[in-house]
C-alpha cells in the first residue's frame, strides 16, 4: 500500500483535541473542476493508521486527469481517532 497515514492532530491551524475543518493546499491556474475525488487515512489511538490519503489516489477515485485544486479535510477527537482525506477537484 502507498501513501501515507496521519493522526489528524496537527494542521495549520495548530494542536486541537477536536479538530474538524478544511485546509487548502493547491490551487492551479486550470479552469473548471466539475470532479471531485477522495482518499482518506484513518488513524485509532495513534497505534493503528490505514488508507491512502495520496493525492494520486484520490485523482484515481474522481477519474481526474487534470488538477484544479487539492484540499485536505480534518478530523480528530482527543487523539483517540482521526481521519484526513485528501479532496481533489479537477477535470
Amino acid at each position: 500500500m502507498s501513501g501515507c497515514a496521519t493522526s489528524g492532530l496537527y494542521s495549520s491551524t495548530g494542536f486541537g483535541l477536536y479538530t474538524e475543518h478544511t485546509e487548502g493546499l493547491l490551487a492551479t491556474t486550470h479552469e473548471g473542476g466539475s470532479k471531485t475525488g477522495k482518499s482518506c487515512t484513518t488513524n485509532i489511538l495513534g497505534i493503528a493508521a490505514t488508507g491512502n490519503a495520496a493525492i494520486g489516489a484520490a485523482k484515481k477515485a474522481g477519474g481526474i486527469r487534470k488538477v484544479v485544486s487539492v484540499d485536505r479535510e480534518i478530523y480528530n477527537v482527543l487523539g483517540v481517532y482521526a481521519k484526513v482525506c485528501t479532496v481533489v477537484q479537477g477535470e
